[in-house]
């Protein structure tokens, strides 16, 4: 499924499988909990970073900017796990949407808790968000 990946924007960060069908972590199998499969899914949709002002440096709140400004990089577990996905997996304008476009189809717990962990360095950096004792975010 083509959804003009190289005209920018959402299109180019999310990988569809060519059956169109759920990667695994969205399916009832997965081992990945709900509260992170939301998270995640509301970084593909362009929730967390929506050229939005960055609360942190004042300029537009963009994917790329979410990386570079966070700090995300500077964690060791996600930087060991972006710079392991093979050059011919790379799909995505930045590194968070490179490993959750290479682990979508086996993603496990444990990869799924480093990007929950980073997309939140986003959120309360960032966004200078922070959760309620529900989960949700405010």
């Amino acid at each position: 499924m083509e959804l003009e990946s190289d005209r920018g924007g959402i299109a180019a960060s999310v990988k569809v499988r060519k059956d169109g069908k759920p990667h695994q972590f969205l399916t009832a199998v997965t081992k990945v909990s709900r509260p992170e499969r939301v998270s995640i899914t509301r970084w593909q949709l362009g929730m967390v970073a929506a050229h939005q002002e960055c609360e942190l440096c004042h300029t537009e709140l963009s994917r790329e900017h979410a990386i570079a400004c966070s700090g995300v990089m500077g964690d060791m577990e996600f930087a060991r796990m972006a710079a392991a996905v093979p050059p011919a997996e790379r799909m995505g304008k930045t590194e968070l949407d490179m490993v959750i476009n290479h682990a979508a189809e086996e993603m496990t717990p444990e990869c799924a808790a480093v990007l929950v962990r980073v997309i939140d360095m986003i959120e309360v950096r960032c966004r200078k968000r922070e959760r309620t004792e529900q989960g949700f975010w405010r």
